[in-house]
């Protein structure tokens, strides 16, 4: 067998010897062997070598050898110690060898602490200070043991505090342990005042988390974080009932989150400047601005314009006087459109230039109302004078066609109406010259200019008769005298006239008469006219034709009137005609008349009648009825004929009968005979036959006697 010791190494010979109880050993080589005469002695060769025993016992002896493989020391080391901060990783090596194996794998914990432990450089994460020892082995499977120290260097302790917040578009300073010797670097780099402070400025508009790399003296670093929280801003926006205001108006301007506390300016023109909704009252245009805070203490900001409007120039027009009822034009401007407040005396509201009529002294207010709707005042007074009193005297009788003096005062002008019948009409006293009851009217100006009238009543001795007149015979007409009333009377003719000696007498005359009257009264005027009384004639006249018929006797009533009359027909049956040509028919044996009434143009009626008693029908008509026939065809008495008058064949009807009842023949109207042949035309026997005649109402029976 061969053993293999490496170095310096001990090997102990012998293994577990075979050789019986009470043998001797004897071991020889060129090394040195301790215990060469025991079965298991020891050498430390330093070459390899072999080893012999030599063994007896008191029977037998034996030889058997071993040789030592030996192998030098070989170098080897593991990496030298070493420090890191806790938490974090290092490499470890050793070297010299072919293959290693290291230990320990976990702590007390059972946390791993070495990554792969058979490598030549494993990675070892101790949380405590550690040895790590490595067996390192060469290729003869020789091997040494090393070690190396991981010294734990604790990370330097820091809290950079509980999460903080800011408003959107704010602002906020972080900070961490102060110490000259530490470095800082804060990630992320974004929206910081810069990253290698203590204490820098973020300013992120959206929520972000900030960490800190603090590496203390030791170079070791340790990590905390913070978050920022952004609150949004207050949404809200102004408002005002008025963006556009005229001089001295207000607005109410508000915001629309009624949650918030509000701060205003300019404050001065405010009712409140701290609370939601103020009321403002600027001088000139102003912007409002609005800072509303909300529960995070956050605030934004809005703004309003309000625009002040100049107000309209009004004016109402200078004051001024008038005369009692004397109208005045006022002529206001300004604005856009006018409005007066005191209307009760004026023509029109909403115009500039409304007529005033007041009666007394009177302020009359112009308020004016631009494009914009800003309004303004001006007032304007207007006094009245005192009356003018005009006086144009007495009221004069007279008769007709003489001058009169008229007489006025009261002014220092006068000017008189109507003209055409004064000879001056701008003196107090012109001479008129009325042809009727006339009134006269005088303007009296005082020295005021003020207007005042009167008028003089010039009463005439003037009467007429009525008009001209139509009346028709038989009627009467009532004369009418139309003006003052007469005193006196006088009629001529008198023929008709019921008093002579009235006004309104009644007048009957037969024929056209012309009256002559004289009126006359209490101052000696006398007054003739004259009245025609037209008295029309008219007649009705008309002519009748007679003859009887079917269904009566027929009357043709015929107008021979004047052309020019109206006229009208009405008969017994209470029928009514207007043509000239009426025919009639009135049945046989009735009463009956006819009346043709004829009118004037003036309604002057006349009539004429005819009328009589009908007789029956058989008093208008003979019926001649053969009663023996032959129609043998020789020309002579071959037909039955019925012959009746004209005017009632076409209501006749014949019927021939056997004697057995059976018609034989009918026929109507103008063909009222038989030529001995039956409805399908075959002829007849001989014989006696019937027949009746029957024209309108009335019925004919009798026989006849068909010979052939």
């Amino acid at each position: 067998d061969t053993l293999v010791i490496c170095g310096s190494s001990v090997v102990t010979l012998g293994g577990n010897p075979t050789s019986p109880i009470g043998s001797t050993y004897q071991w020889t080589s060129s090394s040195t062997i301790t215990g060469a005469t025991s079965a298991n002695p020891t050498s430390q060769p330093l070459v390899p070598d072999w080893f012999v025993v030599e063994t007896a016992n008191d029977t037998c002896t034996g030889i058997d050898s071993v040789f030592v493989q030996f192998f030098g020391d070989f170098l080897g080391n593991s990496s030298s110690d070493t420090s890191i901060c806790f938490g974090e990783s290092t490499f470890i090596s050793a070297t010299g060898g072919s293959s290693y194996s290291w230990s320990p794998i976990t702590n007390l914990l059972g946390d791993t602490i070495l990554f792969n432990d058979t490598s030549a450089s494993p990675t070892v994460s101790p949380f405590d200070t550690t040895i790590f020892t490595v067996a390192i082995f060469d290729s003869n499977g020789c091997s040494i043991i090393d070690s190396t120290i991981i010294n734990i260097k604790s990370l330097p302790v820091f809290d950079l505090g509980p999460n903080l917040s800011y408003c959107l578009y704010d602002s906020i300073q972080l900070n961490a342990p102060t110490d000259q010797n530490y470095s800082y670097l804060w990630s992320p780099n974004n929206a910081i005042s810069t990253t290698s402070i203590y204490n820098p400025t973020v300013y992120s508009q959206i929520d972000a988390v900030y960490t800190l790399a603090l590496t203390d003296t030791l170079s070791c670093t340790n990590y905390d974080s913070i978050g920022i929280n952004i609150f949004a801003l207050p949404i809200f926006n102004l408002s005002s009932t008025k963006d556009s205001l005229c001089f001295g108006d207000s607005t109410i301007i508000s915001g629309s989150s009624t949650n918030l506390s509000y701060s205003w300016s300019p404050s001065s023109s405010l009712s409140n400047d701290t609370i939601l909704n103020p009321s403002a009252l600027p001088s000139l245009s102003t912007y409002y601005t609005a800072i509303a805070t909300d529960f995070n203490n956050c605030s934004n900001s809005d703004s309003i314009f309000i625009t002040v409007l100049d107000l309209p120039i009004a004016n109402a027009g200078n004051d001024t006087a008038t005369c009692p009822g004397i109208s005045v034009q006022l002529n206001g401007s300004g604005g856009l459109t006018a409005e007066w407040v005191n209307t009760n005396s004026l023509s029109a509201l909403n115009i500039y230039n409304p007529i005033a009529s007041p009666t007394s002294l009177t302020n009359y207010i112009l308020k004016v109302t631009d494009f914009y709707d800003c309004v303004a005042y001006d007032t304007l007074e207007v006094d009245v004078f005192a009356n003018a009193v005009a006086n144009a005297d007495n009221d004069i009788d007279t008769c007709a066609n003489v001058p009169v003096l008229l007489q006025a005062s009261g002014g220092v002008s006068y000017l008189w109406f109507d003209s055409l019948y004064l000879n001056h009409n701008n003196t107090a006293n012109p001479l008129s010259f009325p042809e009727d009851d006339q009134s006269f009217i005088v303007q009296v100006t005082d020295s005021n200019g003020c207007i005042d009238t009167d008028t003089v009543q010039i009463f005439i001795f003037l009467a007429n008769l009525s008009s001209d007149s139509v009346i028709c015979q038989g009627d009467s007409y009532q004369v009418d005298v139309f003006g003052d009333n007469p005193s006196s009377v006088s009629w001529t003719p008198n023929n008709g006239v019921s008093d002579p000696t009235i006004e309104n007498p009644i007048l009957s005359p037969q024929v056209t008469t012309t009256y002559l009257v004289d009126l006359n009264n209490n101052n000696g005027c006398t007054i003739t006219d004259t009245l025609i009384i037209e008295v029309p004639i008219i007649e009705a006249t008309f002519d009748t034709i007679i003859n009887p018929g079917c269904n009566g006797i027929e009357i043709q009533y015929t107008n021979t009137s004047d052309e020019d009359l109206d006229f009208y027909w009405l008969f017994s049956d209470n029928d009514s005609s207007v043509n000239n040509e009426v025919n009639k028919v009135f049945n046989f044996g009735s009463n009956f008349y006819g009346t043709l009434f004829v009118e004037d143009t003036n309604g002057c009626i006349n009539s004429n009648s005819y009328g009589d008693n009908a007789l029956t029908f058989d008093d208008y008509f003979k019926v001649y009825e053969p009663n023996v026939f032959t129609p043998n065809g020789d020309g002579e008495n071959d037909e039955f004929i019925i012959e009746i008058p004209e005017k009632v064949q076409p209501c006749a009807e014949l019927t021939i009968y056997n004697r057995w009842g059976q018609i034989q023949y009918f026929s109507t109207g103008i063909n009222l005979k038989w030529n001995g042949r039956n409805n399908v035309g075959s002829s007849a026997p001989a014989g006696t036959y019937f027949y009746t005649l029957v024209i309108n109402e009335e019925t004919y029976r009798g026989s006849l006697n068909l010979i052939r």
